[in-house]
């Protein structure tokens, strides 16, 4: 990977990390959301992702089928395509 990280790093978030991030808060997390509405949350997130990824999809494959060429690139410009019969 040109510029970027070498390694791929996996945080694991569960009601027993979250325990201990509170502890270390100093009290500041303490009123804080539940280990459940952080995770109900997240896949609330990861649910709607899902959804705007399915309807990106479904139009790319629609635009797909109704495709029509009208252009040809020729000469370094785009110019309208002109279908001759054949002979």
């Amino acid at each position: 990977m040109a510029g970027g990280r070498r390694h791929h790093y996996v945080y694991e978030f569960s009601a027993e990390t979250l325990k201990a991030v509170r502890a270390a808060s100093e009290g500041r997390l303490s009123g804080m959301a539940t280990f459940e509405d952080f995770r109900n949350g997240y896949i609330g997130v990861l649910e709607q992702s899902l959804k705007s990824s399915w309807s990106f999809m479904e139009w790319l494959r629609e635009r797909n089928v109704n495709w029509k060429q009208t252009l040809v690139f020729v000469d370094g410009e785009f110019r309208p395509l002109v279908c001759e019969e054949a002979a």
